[in-house]
């Protein structure tokens, strides 16, 4: 017997992904975390990829595009620290990246 949750409806949300839930082994939930944690992404996000991969899907556009973005970023990262002096000079460089104008976002923070 399937017992109904909720109103029926489907979860969608902002940005149009369906809410699914999943069932996994204690090994393989254990697998995921560990790679979501190595390529610094979501579980969700590694899921959506194993997805496209088994049903031979293309990947989203925007996904690609993120994904372009989030490696070009980490080279970046790779290249600035070969560079410097230290991470923290790495960083800083960084920063000035995403906040070219080095304009104050109102928290009273630095960074």
């Amino acid at each position: 017997m399937t017992k109904k949750r909720g109103n029926g409806k489907t979860t969608r949300s902002p940005t149009g992904l369906v809410k699914k839930t999943f069932w996994f082994h204690p090994d393989e939930a254990q697998r995921l975390r560990k790679e979501a944690y190595e390529r610094e992404t979501s579980q969700a996000e590694l899921v959506r990829e194993a997805v496209r991969l088994f049903f031979k899907m293309p990947p989203k556009e925007e996904e690609a595009a993120d994904e372009n973005l989030h490696a070009d970023r980490q080279e970046l990262e790779r290249l600035l620290q070969s560079f410097t002096r230290s991470p923290e000079q790495a960083a800083d460089i960084l920063s000035t990246l995403d906040d070219p104008d080095g304009e104050d976002d109102g928290n009273g923070s630095d960074g």
